[in-house]
């Protein structure tokens, strides 16, 4: 089963300047798309498709996030 991926409102505004900052690097700022994508979609199948990344992409960054947050 997938952990249940929550964010905060820090986390959420933190999450989103990434995605959108130019300077952020593409790894940081597709990470960040995707956890903030995973807050409001509970499938795994529905945001890789949205964001054309592989489920297994998708499902490392809900673990890690939810195990380590934003560290």
């Amino acid at each position: 089963p997938k952990p249940e991926l929550t964010l905060t409102d820090d986390e959420r505004r933190k999450l989103t300047t990434w995605a959108g900052r130019p300077k952020s690097s593409q790894r940081l700022a597709l990470r960040a798309r995707i956890v903030l994508a995973c807050a409001d979609e509970p499938s795994n199948k529905v945001v890789a498709a949205k964001l054309g990344v592989c489920n297994a992409t998708v499902g490392t960054w809900r673990n890690r996030f939810v195990a380590k947050r934003l560290d």
